[in-house]
């Protein structure tokens, strides 16, 4: 018998903890979920974890989840939380456990007043997000390859989005969490946010200001940045490029002034795989 559960606290979170790493380890085929990732989303996050299990009788088949990851725009609060961790046992795919579960998520935190849920959807999983869960937008952005010779090509690049971009960005007390991800090797120079990868660094944070920062990279490094889809034929065409969807969905407006609703373009430390 097919049956879903809802936890919304992190005490409840603990009590299905060895249950979910199991479900991980099949559907990803590897220890996903260590202790420390577990407990960084479900323990350590700002607020509680919403998570939506799906159960045959005592079997756990279904997990999908949301963090809360409250987030500015133009320096307006926006009550957030952001999809991430689903894990459907390989027995019980293709039978729409993933959309039902995120359809609860959506239905709770729309009764708690949360006023944005967003998603990185990888290729598995965007077909759903586009045709069946109703995101009100989708951004399609690349992670581009760069190097210190495209430093005043981002320059220009910056340069000419910044007036016409309505930036979703996390608040401080979301940035200190997000920076402690275990087994994450995070580097801020002169207020460019870093993250490291074997020999290439993701830029996962840059300001407007970025020009006078230049000197923060070196020539020897290799670095990927997040670049809206809308200028890559422009400044970046012949770059190897990755594509990198973004998409939201406003659960409540209540409050929000109405340039807020209308995001183009995102900080990488949203971003769940980073």
């Amino acid at each position: 018998m097919i049956r879903y559960e809802l936890v919304t606290s992190k005490d409840d979170a603990l009590k299905y903890k060895s249950q979910i790493q199991e479900l991980a380890k099949i559907s990803y085929g590897k220890d996903y979920f260590t202790d420390e990732l577990f407990d960084w989303f479900n323990i350590k996050c700002i607020g509680n974890p919403v998570i939506s299990l799906c159960f045959d009788n005592n079997k756990l088949i279904g997990h999908s989840m949301a963090f809360p990851q409250d987030c500015l725009i133009d320096c307006h609060p926006i009550y957030s939380y952001a999809s991430a961790n689903v894990m459907v046992h390989p027995e019980y795919r293709k039978l729409g456990l993933f959309t039902k579960q995120t359809l609860i998520i959506e239905e709770y935190l729309k009764s708690k007043n949360i006023n944005l849920i967003i998603s990185f959807p990888n290729s598995n999983s965007l077909p759903v997000f586009e045709k069946k869960l109703n995101r009100d937008a989708f951004l399609y952005n690349y992670l581009v390859d760069i190097d210190y010779n495209d430093l005043d090509t981002l320059i220009h690049y910056i340069e000419e989005v910044k007036d016409n971009r309505s930036i979703l960005e996390i608040n401080f007390n979301i940035f200190l969490w997000r920076m402690s991800k275990p087994n994450c090797e995070y580097i801020i120079r002169d207020g460019i946010i870093l993250k490291k990868y074997n020999d290439k660094y993701t830029i996962l944070d840059i300001k407007d200001y970025f020009k006078d920062t230049t000197h923060s990279f070196k020539k020897d490094e290799k670095y990927n940045i997040f670049i809206d889809g809308r200028y890559i034929e422009k400044y970046f065409k012949n770059h190897m490029k990755t594509p990198y969807t973004f998409c939201y969905k406003f659960l409540n407006d209540i409050n929000i002034p109405k340039h807020c609703k209308e995001i183009n373009t995102v900080s990488l430390l949203l971003a769940n795989p980073f």
